[in-house]
């Protein structure tokens, strides 16, 4: 199943909060770009450095397999930029966006943790072989009066 530019763009305003939509074809990292310069989004890494995923693959089944087989290790490994935008299928809406990357070292994983929103905070981190995957909601980063 495969997520379109546009309606990466809608999930990720969701998800942030962000009162603009996205200009029609906008690219959804220029868009989320745009979103943490309005000082919506608060990341450990370098933005402009994310790539998209357009595969939807169930996140937390994939997690579960062997390395070699793992779609989402597949992606990150073939891929030089270091953070992911990927969207799970099993979930809908704002929840389904996700940030993932895979680390040299569980140091550079506790940084992520240190730059989420304390009331949204929640992540995966896995180790395969010498390196950490981590994988955060979206929705953990978003610097925003209402946590509710």
């Amino acid at each position: 199943m495969k997520v379109y530019g546009y309606q990466l763009c809608e999930m990720i305003r969701k998800a942030a909060g962000y009162p603009e939509k996205a200009a029609s074809g906008q690219d959804p990292v220029e868009y989320l770009t745009s979103i943490c310069d309005a000082g919506f989004l608060r990341v450990p890494f370098d933005i402009g450095c994310t790539f998209w995923i357009p595969d939807r693959f169930p996140l937390f089944a994939d997690l579960q397999r062997p390395a070699n087989s793992s779609l989402l290790l597949n992606q990150l490994g073939s891929r030089c930029d270091d953070t992911g935008l990927v969207v799970d299928s099993l979930i809908s809406g704002r929840d389904a966006v996700f940030f993932s990357s895979l680390r040299s070292s569980l140091e550079e994983a506790a940084r992520w943790v240190a730059w989420m929103n304390p009331k949204r905070a929640s992540a995966i981190i896995r180790t395969y072989d010498e390196y950490q995957l981590i994988l955060a909601p979206l929705s953990s980063f978003v610097v925003s009066a209402s946590d509710g």
